[in-house]
């Protein structure tokens, strides 16, 4: 026995030494796998510069093979062909660690995804799946999910693609993963917009919560996504004006406007169905660079539309030739896989090997229990043989101990309740010195949060488009009326300069149906401007703020706040609540 502990000792210490070896031959691994969520660009120029001598073990090889995969899809690089990613695949099923083997089929599938082999990546996502529930990573699993709900809207299985993202939608939520939350809101909103015009309002609600998800997280790119659905459900509500308002916001939203192809595109379309021709055609044809063929294909069929509109015949010829090009060259798959026969045989296929691995497992299993049990049987015979032997001993010394015993505690007894009545009493002196420092402490928190009320304040009135609207205000003062107006773009920086200065609370007003016009009223209701003076940023009567007060109150606000006692309580509730 202790040579076989010197062995196993000296066989432990040989196999950190050789991870320590190739541990000093990973630094640009995980450099890279550091940068794959943040910069997937330099995580993918960073492997790309990795020397393949410098990784001579199977387990970095695997690694590799991932990490370069992923950072590829991130990146929207094409994949030759599915070899790199099936050295992981195969590596990590040996190895049985359940972490990385779902990571790698998760791979695997979004790699069979972008190879346009939806059938191998259901298989993949399959498996994932099952890896991924033993390991409990939950942000893999509702990653899964999201792309797997992917392959069935693109075969039209609505129903069960709205299941999936739902349960992605919940693991987002509770993780919380708000970027895979807001996700699953919007798939799911494009499935309602593909299935029945009645289910149009469902897709809204989804979209602007998802929205609202972007904007508390200042998540441009979810922003940009919701807004591009949502000017798309607008149009196809005939709602015009408000496909227009999304559009825009869409477009001012882009880092790169001369490259932003889908916001020109989706600008285009929304002044197209507000017959704003030249402005729709500007934009339209900005976004004419786009890849999509289908995508162009919709772009010059409406600049034909327009041309004809306009009495422009060969225009309107040359824009449906060019749609015509493209519309030949759309290759169409008149046969596409049936993911529910697939994924039958893949269940049935996983139970038949459970059960054939069960079977041999239990065999063998049963074998080494039995001998098991008799060897336990064995040594606890010869165990409690001894043991009645030494008990005889033992209770005879056990009882002259424990008189002893009961004398020492005693004597220890006497002196912890000395101790606890000292102890009780530097309590209570202690218990007085803290309420005085609680009151001291009271006293300063007091005068820090007037303080920085005072800051909030002096911010607020330092900011361009508050002193835009003092000087509106003042000039309505003196003359009734003013040369300069608040703008669209006024209004939005107003309700940001609101949402910091009084806990979200435009975000919040908008959950309750209040118009763009009510919000801005209630914003300006908490600042110290007269309400008198409020309606000339409006572009109103006087009386405008006393009725919209009360129309907001009675019809809107009353129902849902019944402690408060009018809307200056119910807006100073939602500033103070989290």
């Amino acid at each position: 026995m202790k040579y076989l502990r010197i062995g196993l000792f000296f066989l432990c210490l040989l196999t950190a030494c050789a991870g320590g070896v190739q541990e000093e031959r990973s630094p640009l691994l995980e450099r890279a796998d550091s940068l794959l969520s943040v910069c997937p660009d330099s995580a993918w120029r960073l492997l790309r510069q990795v020397p393949s001598d410098s990784l001579r073990g199977e387990a970095w090889q695997a690694r590799y093979a991932l990490l370069r995969t992923e950072a590829a899809l991130r990146y929207g690089q094409s994949l030759a062909d599915d070899s790199l990613i099936l050295s992981a695949v195969e590596y990590y099923d040996r190895a049985g660690d359940a972490g990385m083997q779902a990571q790698a089929h998760y791979w695997a599938g979004n790699a069979y995804r972008s190879l346009k082999d939806e059938e191998k990546a259901l298989r993949q996502y399959w498996l994932a799946e099952e890896q991924a529930r033993e390991a409990e990573d939950r942000r893999l699993l509702g990653a899964i999910y999201n792309n797997w709900a992917y392959l069935y809207g693109l075969q039209g299985l609505y129903e069960r693609s709205d299941s999936l993202y739902q349960l992605a939608g919940r693991i987002g939520e509770l993780l919380p993963d708000s970027v895979l939350w807001a996700e699953t809101l919007c798939r799911r909103a494009s499935i309602y917009m593909e299935q029945d015009r009645n289910r149009y309002g469902e897709a809204e609600k989804l979209l602007m919560q998802a929205h609202a998800i972007g904007v508390g997280a200042r998540n441009k790119q979810l922003q940009r996504l919701t807004l591009n659905l949502l000017t798309a459900l607008y149009g196809r509500m005939d709602c015009k004006e408000r496909a227009l308002e999304t559009a825009k916001q869409y477009y001012v939203l882009q880092e790169d406007t001369s490259r932003a192809y889908a916001a020109c595109r989706m600008l285009g379309f929304a002044y197209y169905w507000n017959r704003q021709y030249d402005s729709a055609s500007c934009y339209l044809k900005r976004a004419l660079p786009v890849k999509s063929h289908k995508v162009k294909i919709g772009i010059y069929q409406c600049l034909a539309d327009m041309a004809r509109q306009e009495g422009k015949d060969r225009l309107a010829q040359r824009m449906e030739a060019k749609a015509s090009s493209y519309k030949d060259s759309l290759i169409v798959d008149k046969s596409p896989l049936s993911l529910v026969e697939t994924e039958k045989e893949v269940a049935l296929s996983h139970s038949e090997q459970r059960q054939t691995s069960r079977m041999i497992e239990y065999g063998v299993g049963g074998l080494l229990f039995g001998s098991l049990i008799l060897g336990v049987i064995i040594f606890i015979f010869y165990q409690r043989r001894r043991k009645w032997r030494q008990e005889k001993v033992y209770w005879g010394r056990e009882k002259a101990e424990s008189i002893q015993r009961q004398y020492r505690m005693q004597e220890q007894l006497k002196g912890v309740q000395e101790l606890l009545h000292q102890s009780q009493t530097h309590l209570k002196e202690k218990e007085v010195q803290m309420a005085d420092l609680q009151q001291k402490l009271g006293r300063q928190e007091e005068k820090e949060n007037r303080k920085y009320a005072a800051l909030q304040q002096e911010e607020q009135e330092c900011q361009p488009v508050y002193l835009k609207m003092k000087k509106i205000m003042e000039e309505y003062a003196q003359h009734e009326k003013s040369d300069e107006g608040m703008t669209e773009e006024d209004w939005l920086q107003w309700e940001e300069v609101a949402n910091r200065r009084w806990n979200q609370i435009c975000l919040k007003l908008r959950g309750y149906e209040l118009s763009n016009v009510e919000i801005r009223l209630c914003s300006l209701l908490l600042t110290n401007v007269p309400v008198v003076r409020i309606g000339c940023l409006f572009g109103r009567q006087r009386n405008f703020c006393y009725t919209t007060q009360k129309r907001i109150w009675d019809k809107r606000l009353k129902s849902d706040f019944e402690t408060c006692a009018n809307l200056k309580e119910v807006l100073e509730y939602l500033v103070n609540t989290p």
